[in-house]
């Protein structure tokens, strides 16, 4: 009979050699750009550097870095129109770099909107664009990443999700004097439900 502690530890060896160590999470990226022109930039899932962002007015820039099953090093860019043959409105560009003889992928993104006055900036040289038609809700752009980098002769590194969202609507905050004349219509309301309700009693 073969004793334990000589067979369990080539049984996990050949265990985990078989399963693997399991299989790299998507990172994700969302930026978003309301309409008092705050640019935002969130990075989750990212394992190995968390993602980091400076955010501001009309400009984001963030980095991090994620386990990839598969790595690459080029950028890509998208572009956002203000409705079909419309103006550029936001542009979205990510560079990214594999680590050699490591899954690890590093990525550097920066997220323009076009100022009021001033105009958008001009767009990053050295890649070819992909545009999209801005709806105001969240849009997927990993396909077209996708595209861009290998127009641009690059491959995309696997395990990145990009979503973005411009002219995000701003949470509505009522105004006073909405709110004084709602509470004085409530109180009215009030006012002629108990007058007839003591009407009814006499």
């Amino acid at each position: 009979m073969l004793k334990p502690q000589r067979w369990i530890i080539p049984a996990a060896f050949v265990l985990v050699s078989a399963v693997g160590l399991g299989t790299a999470q998507a990172a994700n990226i969302t930026a978003s750009e309301t309409l008092a022109d705050i640019a935002t930039l969130v990075g989750t899932q990212f394992d190995v550097t968390a993602f980091i962002a400076t955010n501001g007015l009309e400009a984001a820039d963030g980095t991090g870095a994620f386990i990839a099953n598969q790595t690459a090093t080029g950028q890509a860019l998208v572009v956002l129109l203000e409705g079909v043959g419309g103006p550029f409105s936001d542009w979205f560009q990510i560079i990214y770099s594999g680590a050699a003889g490591a899954p690890i992928e590093t990525v550097t993104v920066h997220w323009r909107s076009d100022a009021d006055p001033g105009g958008l900036p001009p767009l990053p040289v050295g890649v070819t664009p992909q545009f999209l038609v801005e709806t105001g809700g969240v849009q997927d752009i990993t396909a077209l990443l996708v595209a861009s980098a290998t127009a641009s002769g690059f491959a995309f590194p696997s395990n990145l999700t990009v979503q973005v969202q411009s002219d995000a609507p701003e949470a509505v905050v009522p105004e006073p004097a909405t709110l004084t004349l709602t509470g004085l219509g409530l109180v009215g309301v009030a006012s002629r439900y108990r007058r007839r309700r003591d009407s009814s009693n006499s």
